[in-house]
């Protein structure tokens, strides 16, 4: 078994949703109310991202950067799952 391979095994749902935490924990002001939610279907995974009101601003960013760069991160950690990713921030 190559380290690609062992790579590959060792990505699960929690690891996904470590990462992403750690992503968005890192933007944030107040790190500790960063709470995300794993929903996988057929053909898709939503992360849904709550956050408090005062750190909405911070992970979208100034025009929807911030998260679009998020969101290209966990599109190319999920990419072998051929599923499309949608990041919800909720309140």
């Amino acid at each position: 078994m190559n380290n690609e391979e062992l790579i590959w095994k060792r990505d699960s749902m929690s690891d996904r949703v470590n990462i992403l935490a750690l992503l968005v924990r890192s933007v944030v002001k107040e790190p500790n109310k960063v709470n995300i939610k794993e929903i996988e279907e057929k053909d898709s995974i939503t992360f849904e991202i709550k956050t408090s009101s005062a750190d909405v601003g911070q992970v979208i960013g100034k025009r929807g950067r911030t998260i679009r760069s998020i969101n290209n991160v966990m599109n190319m950690l999920c990419w072998k799952d051929k599923k499309k990713i949608h990041l919800k921030i909720l309140r």
